[in-house]
C-alpha cells in the first residue's frame, strides 16, 4: 500500500458516499477517498467516464481498477481481517461472485440512495 493510492466514489450518491466512508472509517489504510466529482483527472490515465461507470481505485503506480475489482483492492489496503476479505474476493467463484452482486448493487444504487443517510457530497 502506498499513500498516493486514491479510491473514487460516486459523490451523488447517497449509498455509496454512506458506505463507502463508513468502510473507510474500519479500514485503517492510508488511501485517499473521495468523490470523482472532486478529483482531477488532467493528471491521472483513468477518464471520468471511467470513474462515472463504477468505483476506481487507483494506485501508486498509476494503474486502475474498476467496481469490484476496484473494492477488493481498496480492502487489501486495510488491516488484515479487510486484505483477507479483499482476497478472497479475487479467488475464482468469489470474483464472478463480487461482480454479480457489484452490478447488482449499481444498476439499485438509486433505489439505495433513498434509504442511505447521507446526502449527495455534490449538495
Amino acid at each position: 500500500m502506498a499513500e498516493n493510492d486514491i479510491l473514487l466514489f460516486d459523490g451523488d450518491c447517497g449509498f455509496c458516499q454512506d458506505n463507502i466512508l463508513r468502510i473507510d472509517k474500519f479500514l485503517g489504510s492510508n488511501v485517499t477517498v473521495l468523490p470523482y466529482q472532486k478529483f482531477d483527472f488532467s493528471q491521472a490515465r483513468p477518464t471520468r467516464k471511467d470513474a462515472e461507470s463504477a468505483l476506481l481505485f487507483i494506485d501508486s503506480g498509476s494503474h486502475y481498477y474498476l467496481g469490484s475489482e476496484a473494492f477488493s483492492k481498496w480492502l487489501r489496503t486495510g488491516k488484515t481481517l479487510y486484505q483477507a476479505f479483499g482476497l478472497i474476493m479475487t479467488l475464482p467463484g468469489f470474483s464472478q461472485s463480487g461482480k454479480i452482486l457489484y452490478k447488482f448493487i449499481s444498476k439499485h444504487k438509486s433505489h439505495l440512495s433513498r434509504h442511505s443517510q447521507c446526502l449527495p457530497a455534490s449538495q
